[in-house]
């Protein structure tokens, strides 16, 4: 149980990687805060995360609107205790090319995938500092280091791997840990 004493947000947790990342944390002892904006695969994550036997919170956000994650993770830390572990998982994609991808469909995957991930850093940080540090672990994509198509969700990802630096940097003296993992293409929902 190496996660007895961490309580962690992950965003995105309805469904595929998200929700493999949360059952993984509540079958260590975390408790899990599920951050979704699909309220019906949100709240059936939480129920599987109890049939663990884990306590599990549910919170609807859009994570590209700031006010609505601040208010849910106040809420996280209301429900589960203070955070102890973020995980920015929550993503969008559109394909296309740059000849093909909509201005609306470009700049909703920089909103989703980026702008979305500063989102929940900036709401998490206030809370990992005043209990003396933690870890934020975002989800990057083999993208960000390579192009392989969909160049708004690469471009995107590729920001969340210098958001990560800057946040590790900054914040690294405070006891916050940064990192970024890639994973490669993935089979999910």
């Amino acid at each position: 149980m190496r996660h007895a004493d961490t309580v962690a947000i992950v965003t995105g947790s309805g469904q595929g990687i998200g929700r493999a990342i949360a059952r993984q944390l509540a079958s260590e002892g975390a408790a899990v805060a599920v951050v979704e904006v699909n309220d019906a695969l949100g709240r059936e994550t939480v129920q599987q995360l109890g049939a663990l036997g884990a306590r599990a919170h549910f919170a609807h956000a859009d994570i590209t609107d700031f006010g609505q994650v601040q208010r849910a993770f106040e809420k996280i830390g209301t429900a589960l205790g203070p955070v102890t572990l973020l995980v920015n998982n929550a993503a969008f994609s559109d394909a296309g090319s740059l000849a093909t991808i909509s201005l609306d469909s470009w700049h909703r995957e920089i909103e989703v995938n980026l702008n979305g991930t500063y989102h929940c850093v900036r709401a998490s940080v206030p809370a990992l500092t005043a209990r003396g540090g933690g870890s934020i672990v975002n989800i990057a994509s083999v993208n960000a280091l390579r192009y392989f198509g969909n160049p708004s969700y690469s471009a995107a990802k590729a920001g969340i791997i210098s958001l990560t630096q800057s946040v590790a940097t900054e914040y690294g003296p405070a006891g916050i840990r940064c990192n970024a993992i890639c994973p490669g293409s993935v089979r999910t929902d």
